[in-house]
């Protein structure tokens, strides 16, 4: 797992906890997810290997970490991150498909409102609190609280491969997420050149890395040209 959010600045206040910054509650980066081919028959989020991606499934991946893993250690009481990972995700309005990346294949997903908790509602209860709000910034001075929870526009990338555990040498299954956020509740120029920025940054990896991704030839068809 590798991801980013807003940097704090040198008061130790940043964008990821200001309600009225674009950056508010938004994180981008990406997961590997491995299973043991003997636990499996097929690759996390990918029961039909030749079939779409199982959206719910990877999403609540990201929602996990988002909600029970980030916000929490940040100081979000357990109630309200597990709020958030209870309400169901919104498939159908949500889309899918195959794309090219170099000679590589990705399952494009956009959600356009996925319900997440903010760090609005955080308290300093514990140390680790003061070393993630250190690290993702707190409230600058004089900025409003902000809700406690809010939709967040998602764009992903996932697929899948094969490979080896490093540590015991048996066959796994691999599946990559790549993904981009931003809050869903305001649409504007900012939010939108957000979005591409981080869109830019994991387009590049994934140019980059043409050992990940779906061979072309595993594809269910012709993926459509790089997007």
């Amino acid at each position: 797992m590798v991801f980013a959010c807003a940097a704090p600045n040198l008061l130790g206040t940043g964008a990821y906890a200001d309600p009225r910054s674009p950056w508010f509650n938004a994180f981008f980066g990406y997961y590997e997810i491995q299973v043991a081919m003997d636990d499996a028959d097929a690759a996390f989020g990918y029961q039909d290997p030749l079939g779409q991606p199982d959206i719910e499934a990877i999403a609540r991946v990201g929602l996990a970490d988002w909600n029970l893993f980030s916000n929490e250690l940040y100081g979000v009481p357990s109630e309200v991150s597990a709020a958030a990972c209870r309400v169901p995700i919104d498939r159908e309005s949500g889309s899918v498909r195959r794309v090219r990346r170099g000679a590589r294949a990705w399952d494009r997903v956009e959600l356009p409102a996925v319900q997440a908790c903010t760090p609005a509602t955080a308290r300093v209860a514990r140390p680790v609190h003061l070393l993630w709000q250190a690290a993702f910034g707190r409230r600058p001075a004089g900025a409003p609280v902000g809700p406690a929870h809010i939709p967040m526009r998602a764009v992903f990338y996932s697929a899948w491969g094969e490979g080896e555990c490093l540590r015991t040498g048996r066959p796994i299954w691999r599946t990559w997420v790549f993904g981009g956020t931003v809050r869903a509740d305001i649409d504007t120029a900012d939010t939108r050149r957000l979005l591409q920025a981080q869109l830019d940054s994991i387009h590049a990896i994934l140019d980059q890395r043409q050992d990940l991704g779906l061979r072309v030839e595993s594809g269910r068809g012709s993926p459509d040209p790089a997007a």
